[in-house]
């Protein structure tokens, strides 16, 4: 295994896998089907649960699920009796902190996951790079100076890297802000055609940014030696606010009101009256359903059962389903609508978004490519995000964060005489 080898892990935030299909199909995105035939890409690429960018980036980054992490975004938590909202919190440790531990240097360019935490601002042995409101081609151009050797734009100075860094992270949300359809990279959308139109568009610039990118880290010495990873957290899945969806809601929560339970739709930060048997809280998409007070397993069974009949539901999970996915116990039933529903009672008129369980946040889009990576591979098999982690310090010869529980993707590696894919270190 080379002991030189620089690994560069690229996030599109958002990166669904029916983007890419629509877009290959369109001959939008040239770069990245020229990238499938010297490297390798994934058909069955599948996120974490909750399909959420905070908990499922930390989730790369550790190669760990909530169950290490701790990070699930929103949850009622029944000993404190709140709605308690999450951010970045990590738990485990992870790739900066690990390889760095490990005497590697690292650095981040806008990869949010590991700004002081691992990488920091204004360091040169692993800095975290940033500029304000920095565009996809300008982090693009950061992440070029910086395995270019060159200043960076570091805690609002310019730095120089005392060397390369062996490990360097770089986070691009473009596709995720247009999927949500915000407004703010892409005109509002007022059909689901014209936001797919939206994510189509972005995807077909970025593409071409990353054509550029590579045509001038191609030029640079250490090329041989670079390792990358296209890789994402989570997919997109559409949605509806309309009558019909206001409808399945209201026909969802009465459901649950006609089985004798009081039940209250709470938010970040507040808590349940001394009546209440049932909290109801949403990332966004899908309801969160926890009971106040213990109940027997059979009857949270009984009430998923009577919800998963109801046809503008897709898909619910009780607490032991979501911890065999290696996430942890969040809430008591995880209830996900069957697209286009929504269960809100408010939300714009068209729109995406991922805390779901449907297929279309679940099958996500992955890709690596360069020194000591097969070419020309597909697989088919099931690949979950946690594993790039591992698979990144194998490339790295270096162990994985403290708490990873991926698996090293043994058939996307060349070996070298001698070399052996041990997965304990």
């Amino acid at each position: 295994m080379d002991n030189d080898r620089v690994v560069v892990y690229i996030n599109w935030d958002g990166f669904a896998a029916h983007y890419y299909d629509l877009a290959s199909s369109q001959s939008l995105i040239p770069t990245i089907n020229h990238l499938r035939k010297v490297g390798v890409f994934f058909t069955n690429a599948r996120t974490g649960i909750p399909s959420i960018t905070n908990p499922m980036q930390t989730a790369i980054a550790s190669g760990a699920y909530a169950s290490r992490t701790g990070n699930v975004k929103i949850f009622y938590d029944k000993e404190q009796r709140i709605i308690v909202e999450q951010r970045r919190e990590n738990r485990a440790e992870n790739m900066a902190d690990a390889f760095f531990r490990q005497g590697l240097t690292v650095a981040s360019v806008h990869h949010f996951t590991f700004e002081d935490n691992g990488t920091y601002a204004g360091d040169p042995q692993r800095p975290y790079i940033s500029l304000p409101y920095g565009t996809y081609t300008q982090r693009f151009d950061q992440l070029y100076r910086v395995l270019a050797g060159d200043t960076v734009y570091s805690g609002n100075s310019l730095i120089k890297m005392n060397k390369i860094p062996r490990f360097v992270a770089m986070y691009m949300d473009d596709l995720d802000t247009v999927g949500h359809n915000n407004g703010t990279l892409a005109p509002m959308a007022t059909t689901e055609g014209q936001r797919m139109e939206n994510i189509l568009w972005r995807l077909h610039q970025m593409d071409t940014a990353l054509g550029r990118f590579l045509e001038r880290v191609s030029l640079l010495e250490l090329y041989p030696r670079l390792s990358f990873f296209l890789i994402t957290d989570h997919g997109m899945t559409p949605f509806q606010f309309n009558e019909t969806s206001i409808a399945a809601y209201q026909d969802l929560l009465t459901l649950i009101r006609s089985k004798g339970y009081r039940f209250e739709v709470l938010k970040p930060g507040e808590r349940p009256s001394p009546f209440t048997d049932i909290v109801l809280c949403s990332a966004g998409l899908s309801l969160l359903l926890s009971f106040i007070r213990p109940v027997p397993f059979k009857e949270i069974l009984a009430l998923q059962a009577l919800v998963s009949n109801k046809t503008y539901v897709g898909k619910v999970m009780n607490a032991y389903e979501i911890q065999n996915t290696g996430s942890t116990d969040f809430c008591d039933l995880y209830i996900s609508p069957s697209p286009p529903h929504i269960f809100k009672d408010y939300a714009p008129a068209i729109g995406g978004t991922h805390d779901s369980l449907d297929e279309t946040s679940q099958h996500i889009f992955s890709l690596m490519w360069g020194a000591g990576i097969v070419e020309n591979l597909t697989i088919t098999r099931q690949v979950n995000t946690i594993d790039f982690a591992p698979t990144m310090a194998h490339l790295l010869n270096a162990a994985p964060p403290a708490q990873s529980e991926g698996k090293i993707i043994t058939e996307a590696l060349q070996m070298s005489r001698g070399d052996t894919c041990d997965e304990t270190f």
